[in-house]
């Protein structure tokens, strides 16, 4: 008897608790439930070290996936007669979704929300600060093997906006130069003149961009490496090097006619 492998329909990727580490990531399937919260027996878990933060629920929701969609589902409210000994209840503030280019969606307790786009973030608002869960959803009609083993021979087209390419231009400079390492998060914060989560942020946003665009990516669990790996391997470095270019030449600011 044969069995069919599960078919990949995205990731969650989320950060447990310290801002230094690497995302913890979770591959989404057809047909699957992740349950996401402070709890043992969450999927994805957060909140619950190094410091407890008492705010989030020990299920604070779940990403279902059927149909081809991802749904975010909010838990319901809690039972005010099951609180963990010795504390009060979590506030059970409604999640929010959001995604480029649209206000957050509040998703309140009881209920669930399914965007419709590819990429979009969870946010889970705590007594420590706001928790973010990064989702992909690949769509079912990209008519690509979802498991991608070489790079594009060609340039890849991928809408990054001007930040993104710039960011990703300034970690790639030390790679471009010869060196085996990009650049560290400090240099291109002071490279581009951002905060050092702002430039971490943009850096994730486009390791999520590549993975929804099923590009070949190298097996790294640096964020920086996989980024610029990718970008290389699949030619978008040298067309993102001739856009900056193109929109920081003194051309480019000169009138007409001049």
């Amino acid at each position: 008897m044969t069995t069919t492998a599960p078919t990949p329909r995205g990731r969650l990727s989320y950060r447990v608790g310290d801002d230094q580490a690497e995302r913890c990531q979770v591959p989404l399937y057809d047909d699957s439930v992740v349950t996401f919260g402070r709890g043992e027996s969450c999927e994805a878990r957060f909140g619950h070290a190094p410091v407890r933060d008492w705010e989030i629920p020990r299920v604070a929701g779940w990403l279902v996936i059927a149909h081809g969609r991802i749904f975010v589902e909010a838990a319901g409210m809690p039972d005010p007669h099951r609180g963990e000994a010795g504390r009060p209840q979590p506030v059970r503030r409604a999640l929010q979704v959001s995604a480029a280019g649209g206000p957050p969606v509040p998703v309140a307790a009881g209920s669930a929300y399914s965007p419709s786009e590819e990429i979009f973030t969870i946010e889970v608002v705590g007594a420590t600060g706001t928790w973010e869960l990064d989702v992909v959803a690949r769509s079912r009609d990209e008519g690509e093997d979802p498991t991608v083993h070489e790079p594009h021979t060609h340039s890849v087209v991928i809408d990054l906006t001007d930040v993104q390419r710039e960011v990703l231009l300034a970690y790639a400079e030390p790679v471009l130069a010869g060196s085996v390492e990009p650049a560290t998060h400090d240099q291109v914060a002071a490279k581009v003149y951002m905060s050092r989560s702002q430039v971490r942020r943009h850096l994730e946003r486009l390791s999520d961009e590549f993975f929804a665009k099923r590009l070949w990516s190298p097996d790294s669990g640096d964020t920086r490496v996989r980024v610029v790996e990718t970008a290389r391997h699949n030619h978008i470095l040298t067309e993102s090097a001739r856009r900056h270019s193109d929109a920081t030449s003194p051309a480019a600011d000169r009138p007409a006619g001049h």
